[in-house]
C-alpha cells in the first residue's frame, strides 16, 4: 500500500461568536473545505487561513478540513460549545455494511441507523482514520493505491451523540493493469538459395 499524501494541518480552529477562524497548512494553492463546504485558498508555501462571518458551528463542535487530498483532518473548534438539549441517547449503530470496488474505486452503503430525534449524519473511517461524513447511507472514495481496506461507519444525531462503529468491511484494490506492447524488429531480406 503506497503512502497517502499528508493531510492538512489545522493549527487554530475556533468559534469567536458567530465568527469563524481556521489557519493551518495544505498543499500548495489548494481548494480548503470545511465539513465539504469550500472556504478558502491555500497559497504557494501551503498555508491558508479562514475568516466567516456569520458562521453556524455543527452540533458536536467539529469540522472536517480538507485540501482535495483524500486525508482528513477533523479539529474541534475552541469557543464553542455542545447545545444541551437533553438528548443523551445515540444512534444505533449502523448495520449492512457492505463495499463495491471498481478500479480503484469503493463504494459503501449500509443500512440506516434509528435516533430518537433522528439520524443527522454518518462518519466514514478506512484504517481507523476518519475519511469524511455524509448525510447518506452511502459513501464513495476513489483514487486508492493497490491494497487492503478496513471500513466502518458510525452513527451521529443533531446533539452530537455517536454511535459505535458499525462492523468493518474489507475490501481489497488490485493493481491497475498495463498493457505491453511488443514491436518486433523490421527482419532482413531474404536471398533465393541462402538458408534465412
Amino acid at each position: 500500500m503506497s503512502p497517502a499524501l499528508a493531510a492538512a494541518t489545522v493549527t487554530k480552529a475556533e468559534l469567536s461568536g458567530s465568527r469563524l477562524r481556521l489557519e493551518g497548512t495544505a498543499l500548495a494553492n489548494r481548494t480548503i473545505t470545511v465539513d465539504g463546504v469550500a472556504m478558502g485558498t491555500s497559497d504557494g508555501a501551503g498555508t491558508y487561513r479562514i475568516d466567516v462571518d456569520p458562521y453556524r458551528p455543527p452540533a458536536d463542535c467539529t469540522v472536517d478540513v480538507r485540501d482535495g487530498s483524500a486525508e482528513v483532518t477533523v479539529a474541534r473548534l475552541v469557543g464553542c460549545s455542545t447545545t444541551s438539549t437533553g438528548d443523551t441517547t445515540a444512534p444505533t449503530v449502523p448495520t449492512g455494511l457492505n463495499s463495491t470496488v471498481v478500479g480503484s474505486t469503493v463504494s459503501l452503503s449500509w443500512t440506516p441507523s434509528t435516533d430518537n430525534t433522528g439520524v443527522t449524519g454518518y462518519r466514514v473511517t478506512r484504517d481507523a482514520i476518519v475519511r469524511g461524513t455524509t448525510n447518506d447511507t452511502t459513501f464513495l472514495e476513489s483514487g486508492l493505491a493497490a491494497g487492503t481496506y478496513a471500513y466502518s461507519v458510525a452513527a451521529f444525531d443533531a446533539a452530537g451523540n455517536r454511535s459505535a462503529e458499525s462492523a468493518t468491511t474489507s475490501v481489497t484494490v488490485a493493481a491497475a493493469e498495463t498493457l505491453a506492447f511488443i514491436t518486433p524488429s523490421v527482419l532482413p531480406d531474404a536471398t533465393l538459395g541462402q538458408s534465412y
